[in-house]
């Protein structure tokens, strides 16, 4: 048993010991369900002693009967943490009232080391040796983006690289490769004949059933026109804009483009002619000075230089539409006195509808993965694929996450071709075939945004280390909080930079690039509270606002940091006086944004980092709540006591003041008085701010109670020399200190 901090216990192995990342288990905040079971009931928690050694009899006995009867999925849960310790990774319990001593932590650490044990003993009778040993791996954290790319490899089976072959004849008839197609899948083989043909990773199939769908609303003029209309603003150039644009699509698409095509290219058009994408590369040149005007005439100049360009690239045999053939075809029939229209049967030309529909081209497609690296894997042996999933591949996307170049990477296989060729020159055919993967790897890896972001952007590459070496959910908020204040700070400070500082400085995340720095996926040790807290901090803009109504709106639940802070901030309603909840309140928005030892009257925990760690929409909610309720409480003391919370503040302390110069003119070097004296004084000053009435008789007794017990103190320990001057007192305190607390000495 290993103790830390003396409320928790470490469940691991010894041999293992500290290999793994730790993971997390507080049983008064467990988010798991089938784990709920495992927090203690009130009558389950005692002090020390004999009631304490009760509580953990009943606490195991409960847990006992829970887990044979499987209450909430609490069997299932105890393997899956038996299965984390049997892998090598340690678990942490935590419990509150441990202080060093046997509770509820070493309750629930035994009970997993007897889960585990039954389940090494079951693996043992089934013949099962997953279990019987640590397992071991050359690589202590699986990096889940080379998880990702392995599984893409794998999921390409044997028919699926027939397919992408499909079209390869080797030199056979039509027949006989249809026949040898037939002989591996008869599904093949049928595409084959109804003539599939690959184009990349895709299998494009001419459709048996031609279907009379109505065109894509993308591609129609009045489309066009509102499209248009919303980025220029102008509706009649729009209109004639329209069928230009209409035109331009259909002719880089292409004459014979099914529906998929169409769409992606006029969703392209349309995109580039609003400002969201370049239309084209644009190479060398800079537009950054352009206007928006410019930028449009711009883009649509480029469109219609690449129609003109890819139209008259069209094949001359495509197929061309229906109508203007049969409009040309019978005409000429005219002049032939329709002997050329005549078929076989003497019959003429088909209805020119049915004609058109019965030539209509349309193709279904389907991807079949990453068919270059299956291909390649499925080439090597067991044990040299084997050796690639678990070493070579880790290791690749372990220096792309570094963000070593390319070159360099890859540099290592070419020595080992040129080691190869000198003096193992039977190996050299292997060597360039690792080259060719390792390539082929990276090349694939660098089309994700996650692994493309990380090697070549640093700052990226430095929050996603940050986030990756978290071990608790506590951890995760207070990473991600970092790293989105930083980002901040560097955005709004970078046009203040030199033009050196900007070299030197990696500029900060774009919005999208955060949202997918908190959305892709997460390590193996992350927990699944883990990933959620990671998650919630990637709202931005509209959907930050969404989170944030939702949370006034109750339909998702408020985090327990968030609930501490919203707790704190409803106990300050609860004071006697509704002033006294107002200053409270304002006490609360003070303290969001100040350390908890600068504060005059300290909290119970800092609120200031609590809030700094929520997630954007909670800080929204939390710090809204809390506006709203100083807003109604403002209102409340104005309707009830006639002034402003403000200038009720400001008079009362002119009172003071007011007070403190007359006591002393009125007593000179006698620093005594009595109390009904004090409170003829105080009386007197609210009656001429016009106060009587509206302050409770219990502040008056206390301010002149301040006074008694101020010029007491002042009479005992400060010796003053008191001097009248023309028409005014000065008034020379030894220890230069207010001769009433809270108040102001004038001409000091």
């Amino acid at each position: 048993m290993e103790t830390e901090f003396t409320s928790q216990v470490v469940v691991n192995p010894e041999e293992i010991n500290g290999r793994l990342p730790r993971r997390s288990l507080d049983l008064l905040n467990i988010n798991t369900p089938e784990l709920m079971q495992l927090a203690p009931l009130r009558s389950e928690i005692a002090p020390k002693g004999l009631a304490r050694a009760r509580a953990l009899v009943a606490y195991s006995e409960r847990l006992r009967n829970t887990y044979r009867a499987n209450e909430d999925g609490l069997r299932e849960g105890m393997k899956l943490l038996a299965e984390t310790v049997s892998n090598g990774q340690p678990i942490v319990v935590s419990c509150f009232c441990r202080a060093g001593e046997m509770c509820h932590a070493d309750v629930v650490k035994l009970a997993i080391e007897k889960v585990q044990q039954r389940v090494l003993l079951q693996d043992r009778t089934t013949g099962k040796a997953g279990h019987l040993q640590p397992i071991t791996r050359s690589v202590d954290i699986p990096n889940p983006r080379t998880q990702r790319a392995i599984n893409e490899i794998l999921s390409v089976s044997k028919s699926d690289l027939l397919l992408a072959r499909i079209d390869q004849t080797d030199g056979r008839s039509r027949y006989e490769h249809a026949s040898y197609l037939n002989q591996h899948s008869q599904f093949a083989r049928d595409l084959y004949e109804r003539g599939a043909t690959v184009s990349g990773n895709a299998v494009i199939v001419p459709k048996e059933k031609l279907s009379i769908a109505a065109g894509l609303n993308i591609a129609t003029n009045q489309y066009a026109v509102n499209k248009l209309e919303h980025i220029i603003g102008d509706g009649t150039k729009a209109l004639e804009l329209a069928p230009q644009i209409v035109e331009y699509g259909q002719k880089i698409a292409g004459s014979d483009a099914d529906r998929e095509t169409q769409l992606r290219v006029f969703n392209w058009i349309y995109q580039s002619l609003e400002g969201k994408t370049e239309f084209l590369d644009s190479g060398d040149r800079t537009f950054s000075e352009e206007s928006k005007e410019e930028r449009f005439e711009r883009t649509i100049g480029d469109i219609a230089n690449l129609a003109n360009e890819l139209s008259q690239l069209e094949p001359s045999d495509h197929f061309a539409p229906l109508d203007t053939v049969f409009e040309r075809d019978h005409n000429h029939a005219k002049d032939e006195n329709h002997e050329l229209l005549r078929d076989e049967d003497d019959s003429l030309v088909r209805d020119p509808i049915e004609a058109k529909h019965a030539s209509q081209v349309e193709f279904e497609r389907f991807e079949i993965g990453n068919l270059e690296l299956a291909q390649m894997a499925s080439e090597m042996s067991h044990n040299e694929r084997e050796h690639w999933f678990n070493v070579k591949l880790p290791a690749i996307d372990k220096e792309l996450d570094d963000g070593k170049p390319v070159n360099e990477i890859l540099q290592a296989y070419r020595d080992t071709i040129y080691t190869a060729t000198i003096h193992e020159p039977s190996r050299k055919h292997e060597a360039v075939d690792d080259l060719r993967f390792a390539a082929a790897y990276i090349e694939n890896q660098l089309k994700h945004p996650d692994s493309r972001l990380r090697h070549f952007n640093p700052r990226y590459r430095k929050y996603a280390a940050m986030l990756d070496h978290v071990t608790t959910r506590q951890e995760v908020m207070e990473a991600a909080s970092s790293i989105r204040k930083d980002n901040s700070q560097i955005g709004l400070s970078w046009k203040g930079l030199s033009d050196q500082e900007r070299t030197e400085t990696p500029k900060a995340l774009s919005v999208k690039e955060l949202q997918f720095l908190f959305t892709e996926s997460s390590p193996l040790h992350y927990s699944s509270e883990m990933t959620a807290a990671k998650m919630s901090y990637s709202h931005f803009g509209k959907n930050r606002e969404e989170k944030t109504q939702a949370l006034f709106e109750g339909n998702i639940r408020l985090s327990t940091e968030g609930q501490q802070l919203l707790e704190s901030l409803k106990t300050r309603l609860e004071r006697s006086d509704l002033r006294h909840s107002l200053a409270a309140t304002k006490h609360f928005l003070l303290s969001v944004s100040t350390p908890n030892n600068d504060l005059r009257n300290p909290n119970e925990f800092d609120h200031k980092k609590t809030y700094q760690n929520l997630p954007p929409y909670e800080k929204d909610f939390v710090y809204g709540k809390a506006i709203h309720q100083r807003d109604l409480l403002e209102t409340r003391v104005q309707e009830r006591y006639g002034k402003a919370p403000d200038d009720m503040v400001h008079t009362f302390a002119q009172i003071r003041k007011d007070v403190a110069n007359d006591l002393v003119k009125d007593l000179s070097n006698d620093l005594t008085i009595k109390r009904s004296g004090s409170l003829e004084i105080v009386t007197s000053h609210m009656r001429k701010y016009g106060l009587i009435g509206s302050v409770e008789p219990a502040r008056t007794d206390e301010l002149s109670h301040q006074i008694e017990e101020s010029l007491q103190k002042a009479r005992l320990s400060m010796p003053m020399a008191v001097n009248y001057g023309a028409g005014k007192l000065n008034v020379q305190n030894t220890r230069d200190e207010p001769l009433i607390e809270g108040s102001y000495s004038q001409n000091r």
